[in-house]
């Protein structure tokens, strides 16, 4: 479990001054807790509440944690688990990395579903409350608009293995800090891990260039390095199957960089090629502006875990978004973003608020609700206006909101070049 964030500890001298004498409350902590289990009570009591926010559910609970299990089966019975599948309801192959195909060797099976399920949302719902320590009831409020936006709900209902990278991910920040060098050495042997269920938290390996010093850091890239060419070998055959297996992730309760041109039914490799060259120039033009103005010096110093979890977050989300599309439940790592959005834009005085943060996390409050509005407005005209003419209202609402989507990624982007400017080892020292 990650420790939790310090609310106190910010970038500005003068909040820090300000707010020290005031001690936690529990009330508003305790507010959030309340509102996750009247929630996640709703829904289970009346599982239409997923239909009313937008949210297809296909009439059960946990169908991507059956999908693996599924899979296990399969291989346990001979069959070619790369293939559609027939004790999967919807016949789905395994589009997961081999390894997850190891669960059948601990005697997990399809009669596992439910326990492994209600384990793995509960150990996401604590590991979030975990790191979401509000101090105000505004805050709360703010925090429960992250954890109950319905991605997350969709992440719940579904049980999907985006949820075992968080909760595996979430000690990150605290083996970043900690005082043991061989504690701090575990980080790669994690990132490592998680890279190979699931491919993506390989940017976690960002984390590593916030070191003591400059020799641990190049050791631990080192050793990153190596591990990330172990897992490569195991995986390679599992990515050269992903592009044929995968379903298309396109409309509503979807992101990335290439939702128009998927929408579209265009070919994606030249686009995801575009929208990368596109992040790299947006990334470099946002370095060399800070560079010219000093605007890093600002927040220069050591960084606490509030900060590296978001920086950690703001990874993930933005190589998830750049290097193609992806399912709404992948807004989980948002859930980290907000603590540090909060005390940098919001929880500090007027004066000292920084306005990128408090800009990126209006944003982040639109874009994990806005496809939910829409999809709820649409619902509601069910059986009035014909199907293909809402499914054309939906991709239009779609298309429209990707500028915003972009904005928000923008700014997380502005964000994590700031924090390598400022903290990491790449930052010039006297």
């Amino acid at each position: 479990m990650a420790d939790l964030p310090d609310p106190l500890q910010t970038a500005q001298p003068q909040a820090n001054a300000a707010t020290a004498s005031i001690r936690p409350k529990r009330g508003p902590w305790l507010s959030l807790m309340g509102a996750t289990v009247l929630m996640l009570t709703l829904l289970v009591l009346r599982p239409g509440s997923f239909f009313d926010l937008g949210i297809n559910t296909y009439g059960t609970w946990f169908l991507d944690s059956y999908a693996i299990l599924a899979s296990n089966d399969a291989q346990a019975f001979g069959l070619d688990v790369y293939k559609p599948n027939p004790l999967d309801p919807f016949h789905r192959p395994h589009v997961y990395s081999s390894w997850w195909l190891c669960l059948g060797s601990f005697g997990l099976t399809r009669a596992d579903t439910l326990w492994v399920s209600l384990v793995l949302v509960g150990g996401f719902v604590l590991t979030a409350l975990a790191a979401l320590r509000p101090r105000r009831y505004s805050e709360a409020a703010f925090y429960a608009a992250v954890l109950l936006a319905p991605p997350m709900l969709l992440a719940i209902n579904r049980a999907n293995n985006d949820l075992v990278v968080f909760v595996l991910l979430a000690i990150l920040p605290s083996c970043v800090l900690a005082s043991s060098r061989i504690v701090r050495n575990v980080v790669p042997f994690l990132v490592a891990f998680a890279t190979g269920l699931k491919y993506y938290p390989a940017a976690a390996a960002l984390l590593l260039l916030t070191g003591r010093d400059r020799r641990e850091a190049r050791a631990r890239v080192l050793i990153q390095a190596l591990l990330f060419a172990v897992v490569g070998i195991s995986i390679a055959g599992d990515l050269r199957r992903l592009p044929g297996l995968m379903p298309k992730t396109e409309g509503l309760m979807t992101f990335g960089s290439t939702a128009i041109p998927s929408m579209l039914n265009w070919r994606l490799g030249p686009w995801v090629l575009a929208a990368g060259i596109v992040g790299l120039a947006i990334a470099a033009a946002l370095w060399m502006r800070q560079a010219r103005s000093g605007e890093s010096d600002r927040s220069a110093g050591k960084a606490d875990a509030c900060e590296l979890r978001f920086v950690l977050g703001a990874a993930l989300l933005c190589a998830c978004f750049w290097l193609g599309m992806n399912q709404g439940y992948r807004w989980v790592f948002a859930v980290w973003l907000a603590p540090w959005l909060w005390r940098e834009g919001f929880a500090v005085a007027p004066g000292t608020r920084d306005r990128l943060a408090r800009a990126t996390g209006f944003l982040l409050i639109a874009v994990l609700w806005t496809d939910s509005f829409i999809a709820i407005g649409l619902n509601r005209l069910l059986g009035t206006v014909p199907l293909a003419t809402l499914l054309r209202w939906s991709n239009g609402l779609y298309a429209l909101e990707q500028p915003m989507t972009w904005t928000f990624f923008a700014c997380l982007l502005a964000l994590l070049i700031r924090f390598l400017r400022s903290h990491s080892v790449l930052r010039r020292t006297a």
